[in-house]
């Protein structure tokens, strides 16, 4: 389990955003994943899918986040 310090703060140094398909009306479901997380750096991920139809995501997204000391 990824755990920072009450003296850190993730700060995001990179965000790719894909618009997938256009996206219906109605309720939608986020999925968001930690792919690796080293001492500085942390990958993320996320896919945002309507409810009904979760095999077919409107947007993904990547982020890469450097994790900075409260004194950086």
């Amino acid at each position: 389990m990824l755990k920072i310090r009450n003296d850190q703060s993730p700060s995001t140094t990179n965000l790719d955003t894909a618009f997938l398909r256009a996206a219906p009306r109605g309720p939608y479901r986020v999925i968001g994943k930690v792919e690796k997380a080293g001492r500085q750096i942390i990958f993320t991920s996320a896919h945002i899918f309507p409810e009904h139809n979760p095999a077919r995501p409107v947007v993904s997204a990547t982020s890469t986040l450097l994790v900075l000391d409260a004194g950086d």
